[in-house]
């Protein structure tokens, strides 16, 4: 999470309190452990709340970006922190559970990735566990 104080060119009607900047979304940073191809690559994930009292028409969620929780993709900034990036939503009441779980419990975030991350990937679905699933210890789960 960030909070700050923010730049002079915020208007106030976007600060918290009149006075803070802050997100409501969770960044999770790690290491790629599979596929072997991205083995040991830097990542960074944020988790953001779904927004309350959105409507989605039939229409709607046959769209394309209504097909996937979220997306991943290589990170191509020049002053990237990591070598790639996603973000997914989920429902703001899950967020502190999920918050305390990955301080104590969960320690790997698991990402079904549909598409090359080199292009841009959707997320089909995403899930935390306390410890790497053994079909991922070996050398790459997507041969099997």
């Amino acid at each position: 999470m960030f909070v700050g104080v923010p730049p002079p060119t915020m208007p106030r009607s976007a600060l918290f309190q009149g006075w803070l900047t802050y997100t409501n979304s969770l960044e999770v940073q790690g290491r790629i452990v599979s596929p072997s191809a991205y083995h040991w690559k830097t990542v960074s994930f944020w988790i953001s709340p779904l927004p309350e009292k959105v409507r989605l028409t039939k229409a709607d969620r046959e769209l394309p970006m209504f097909q996937r929780v979220g997306h991943f993709g290589e990170t191509t900034s020049p002053d990237r922190r990591t070598d790639f990036s996603g973000s997914a939503h989920a429902p703001a009441e899950a967020l502190p559970t999920t918050m305390t779980a990955l301080g104590f419990v969960w320690k790997i975030l698991q990402l079904s990735v549909t598409g090359d991350p080199r292009d841009g990937a959707a997320i089909e679905w995403f899930s935390f566990s306390r410890a790497i699933p053994p079909k991922l210890v070996r050398d790459d789960w997507s041969e099997s």
